[in-house]
């Protein structure tokens, strides 16, 4: 027997070890069943990684629209900063939502519970969440500006801030706050604008 014979000898010994060895393999995986395992993990983990860039992706446009219209619209920082955090964790709050519905988690009891929740909370907060969305208001389209003379109700005075919550008005020594809801739904008047 000549060393050449003896190493195809010792390769074909080697490859029937092998297919032994892989035929074993996947019997073993047929019997613990881990392709039914592995597929589902596997479309899931896609799942996954898919609707999380469309959210990434999302996220990322609306804040380059919420930061052009902010521009445009002369707010300030901190407002801007406000609507754009809420932006951002409403997205990612609905992609969450939509991401674990697709991964096969029920999301009818949670979002039952949110919304009891949500109920209960908005009316105990109705003043302030009216106060939020009059103020949310307010800075979109502002009927009056910063340092424009105004008179609503009983108060009067000089606006030096709009916010998210609350308008400031000075008239002296006197501060005063008045709540954006006030604003919305009260009949002011201009006193004298500022050009």
């Amino acid at each position: 027997m000549t060393l050449a014979q003896s190493i195809v000898q010792i390769l074909g010994l080697m490859l029937d070890l092998l297919k032994i060895i892989w035929h074993n393999f996947v019997q073993f995986c047929d019997y613990i069943k881990i392709n039914e395992y592995i597929v589902p993990f596997c479309i899931k983990l896609f799942i996954v990684t898919l609707i999380g860039s469309i959210i990434y992706s999302i996220t990322f446009m609306v804040r380059q629209w919420i930061k052009t219209t902010c521009q445009t619209a002369d707010i300030k920082q901190e407002n801007y900063n406000r609507i754009q955090k809420g932006a951002y964790y409403t997205i990612v709050l609905i992609g969450s939502m939509i991401l674990l519905q697709n991964i096969g988690i029920q999301l009818t009891p949670i979002i039952t519970l949110l919304g009891i929740i949500g109920v209960a909370l908005g009316y105990a907060l109705k003043d302030f969440v009216a106060n939020i969305i009059a103020g949310i208001l307010l800075i979109t389209y502002p009927p009056f500006k910063i340092n424009d003379y105004i008179k609503i109700k009983d108060w009067q005075g000089k606006v030096i801030d709009i916010n998210i919550r609350v308008t400031t008005l000075q008239e002296g020594n006197t501060t005063v706050f008045v709540p954006n809801s006030i604003l919305f739904t009260s009949t002011f008047a201009i006193i004298k604008s500022v050009e």
